[in-house]
C-alpha cells in the first residue's frame, strides 16, 4: 500500500497528553490503547531520541550562504523486544530527503511505508509529520498490530510543542506529548 492511500486523505491530530511515568504505566487500563508495558513504552520512546539525523546538505550557490536545501532528515528503525525486555533496534533507513513530487506531497511519500519484519517502528524526523501523515503513521500502526513512536526536533500543524513526541497504537490512538 502507498502512503498516499495509508493517508487516504484523512487528518489527524491527535490526543495532547503528558509522556510521564503515570501515562506509561496506565496507558494500557482496560486493553484500550495496545501500547506496550511502561518499561518497554519508556525503552521506545528513549531508542527513538536516539537516532541520529543526517545533516541537511548546503546549496551550492555562494548567495545561499548559511542556508541549507530544503527537505527532512529521516532515521527510521525497526526494534524488537528480546527476553528481559532487551530492545534491539536496526536501522531501515537513515537519509535527509529532499525529493518529491510537487508541493502538495509530503516527503513522507518518497520512501513510507518501508517493508519491515514484525516488531515496532521508531522514526526521528527533524519536522513533526503534519496532520495527514499522522493518518499515514496511524493507518501503518494499524496494519502492522505494532507502535510507532515518531520523535520530532521540530513543530509542524500545531501541536504547540517545540519537540513533539508521537505515540501511533495498533488499535488507531494517536498521542502526543
Amino acid at each position: 500500500m502507498k502512503w498516499d492511500e495509508m493517508c487516504a486523505g484523512a487528518l489527524v491530530v491527535g490526543k495532547k497528553i503528558e509522556i510521564d511515568l503515570e501515562f506509561k504505566t496506565n496507558n494500557n487500563r482496560r486493553g484500550k490503547t495496545a501500547l506496550p508495558a511502561a518499561g518497554i513504552l519508556t525503552g521506545l520512546i528513549t531508542a527513538a531520541k536516539k537516532l541520529t539525523l543526517k545533516e541537511p546538505p548546503r546549496p551550492r550557490n555562494k548567495g545561499d550562504k548559511g542556508k541549507s536545501v530544503e527537505g527532512i532528515s529521516f532515521h527510521v528503525a525497526l526494534c524488537t523486544v528480546g527476553p528481559e525486555d532487551a530492545l534491539s533496534v536496526t536501522t531501515a533507513f537513515s537519509q535527509f530527503v529532499n525529493w518529491k513530487e510537487g508541493a502538495t506531497v509530503c516527503y513522507e511519500n518518497s520512501f513510507l511505508p518501508l517493508e519491515l519484519g514484525g516488531g515496532h517502528i521508531l522514526v526521528h524526523q527533524g519536522l513533526a509529520p503534519c496532520t495527514r501523515c499522522r493518518a499515514g503513521y496511524r493507518k501503518w500502526a494499524m496494519q502492522r498490530r505494532c507502535t510507532i513512536i515518531v520523535d520530532s526536533d521540530a513543530d509542524y500543524d500545531s501541536t504547540g510543542l517545540d519537540q513533539p513526541t508521537f505515540l501511533f497504537t495498533p488499535v488507531g490512538l494517536v498521542f502526543f506529548g
